[in-house]
């Protein structure tokens, strides 16, 4: 699977920013689009490094092998994270925690049914580490690692262990403002209660930091 990323930022002030988050996953063993979606949030984070995040989600998840027509999802969630920077800013260590509500138009035989319906409340913890090279400059090498699992929680009082992610790469940050980065994720999904699928993740991601510029008089 090669997983493309666009994600932009916007910070309004020390306190207030919003990002938009989109992607399209590509699965290259069977030639075709596997999902895209796109994911708008707003945080306000605090002098100490701690950080709320509100968003929500839209999926469109193609069928494999494409015989249905894609399935719709919406994905309210909220977070907690706080941010650890070195004092040289060369290291940062980012713990955060996501609860996230998974409403999806399901499948009535080959068609969609008319409404959406909850389908699980599920919580991520996320851990991110960076390391910049030349973290005094605008533009420089680094790199990152970071692990994130997965549990839910169904309706019906059903609770399991969802899913594992753990990736590492490389990026260049050509600006204050632009970063590309390319890493491997290792995907460790349940599929059913007893089976779990094992996914190799090329993952590419163009990273896009504006801020709003003060006045000047």
């Amino acid at each position: 699977m090669v997983w493309g990323i666009a994600n932009v930022d916007y910070k309004f002030n020390a306190h207030w920013s919003a990002s938009i988050d989109n992607q399209f996953r590509y699965e290259y063993t069977d030639g075709d689009i596997f999902m895209w979606l796109v994911r708008p949030s707003v945080s306000y984070k605090f002098k100490s490094g701690l950080a709320l995040t509100l968003g929500s989600a839209y999926f469109s998840l193609y069928t494999n092998p494409n015989g249905k027509v894609p399935r719709p999802e919406l994905r309210p969630w909220q977070e907690i994270g706080w941010k650890f920077e070195s004092p040289t800013k060369t290291h940062t260590l980012y713990p955060r925690l996501r609860f996230e509500e998974r409403v999806i138009r399901e499948y009535a035989g080959e068609v969609l049914a008319e409404d959406f319906t909850l389908n699980c409340v599920r919580v991520r913890a996320r851990i991110d580490y960076t390391y910049k090279f030349h973290a005094d400059q605008p533009i420089g090498l680094l790199l990152f690692a970071g692990n994130e699992t997965f549990f839910l929680r169904k309706p019906d009082g059903y609770t399991a262990y969802d899913q594992n992610r753990a990736w590492v790469g490389v990026g260049y940050r050509f600006s204050k403002q632009f970063t590309v980065q390319a890493s491997y994720l290792n995907w460790y999904q349940q599929r059913t209660s007893s089976v779990f699928d094992q996914l190799h993740v090329m993952r590419l991601a163009l990273q896009f930091q504006l801020e709003k510029k003060p006045k000047t008089t």
